[in-house]
């Protein structure tokens, strides 16, 4: 069985709010305005 997930099984673990396989967490951040470059 290949490890990589279809388009179709991806909105079915979507959908039906399983895990997916392979993937990462990517947590919220927010800069301060003074850290922004221009």
């Amino acid at each position: 069985m290949s490890s990589e997930l279809t388009y179709d099984e991806i909105v079915e673990h979507i959908v039906q709010n399983k895990e997916i396989p392979n993937s990462i967490q990517v947590p919220n951040i927010i800069l301060d305005d003074s850290q922004r470059s221009e």
